[in-house]
């Protein structure tokens, strides 16, 4: 009966990864070629970027919050920044006063501030207005689609595709490592990755600390959960400012 319940157990929380799995094996008997190395090396730059924004999610999901708008943000950051890396030789760009190619830096820059601005909305509505991290990233992310839709809409004969990016930037985003194998994109993936697994392991490590009581290093265990959650309660019961 024990053992039964284990095996149940077992199915119940790796259930999602078997059905993967099934669908994966499905997909390869119906395309063999599935599996070529060109197929997964467009699998995994597809994936980079996503799973970079999934562990900043998953941050915040480990620390009992949450936040819908992350794509919404992501992509609006991401068309401001595209519509200033068109190409000036495009006919149809969206800023045809640009006759000179832009600084990199410049795009990167104004879609990082855009992509903080929202982060302040909800920052504020969860911090100060003591709103639920569900309701006020619900009511950001339909902000955050409805003004890139404006932006889209804006431009000269209405909604056009933003193509023909700045080859400066191809060129940067397509680089490679000192190997010439691994894209760029996918070790910066893997090293966020690593750093997310790290703060993950002493997080842990600090929290079982500070459970288990002791002076110094539950105190120290609720400067490291006050540092990695943004809690102004818990930094001020640590007697932060």
């Amino acid at each position: 009966m024990e053992e039964k319940k284990k095996w149940s157990e077992f199915l119940l929380n790796y259930a999602l990864y078997f059905i993967l799995g099934i669908m994966i094996l499905c997909v390869i008997i119906a395309d063999p070629s599935f599996l070529s190395i060109n197929n997964m090396w467009k699998i995994l730059a597809q994936a980079s970027t996503r799973g970079i924004l999934a562990l900043g999610v998953a941050g915040m999901i480990v620390l009992a919050g949450t936040d819908l708008s992350a794509g919404r943000i992501l992509g609006c950051g991401a068309a401001v920044s595209a519509s200033l890396l068109q190409s000036v030789s495009y006919a149809s760009r969206m800023y045809k006063g640009i006759t000179e190619p832009l600084p990199l830096w410049v795009p990167l820059i104004l879609s990082i501030v855009v992509c903080v601005v929202f982060c302040l909305v909800n920052g504020f509505g969860v911090a100060k207005l003591h709103m639920h991290a569900f309701i006020i990233s619900l009511g950001t992310q339909l902000i955050a689609y409805g003004i890139l839709c404006l932006y889209i809409d804006s431009q000269e004969g209405g909604a056009q595709p933003l193509a023909s990016l700045d080859s400066r930037y191809i060129d940067l985003v397509n680089g490679r490592a000192e190997s010439g194998l691994v894209p760029d994109y996918l070790l910066d993936c893997y090293v966020d990755c690593m750093e997310q697994d790290n703060a993950g392991q002493k997080y842990v490590c600090y929290r079982r600390q500070y459970r288990g009581g002791g002076g110094f290093r539950r105190k120290r265990g609720e400067k490291y959960h006050a540092g990695l959650s943004g809690s102004g309660r818990a930094l001020r019961h640590c007697g932060l400012p």
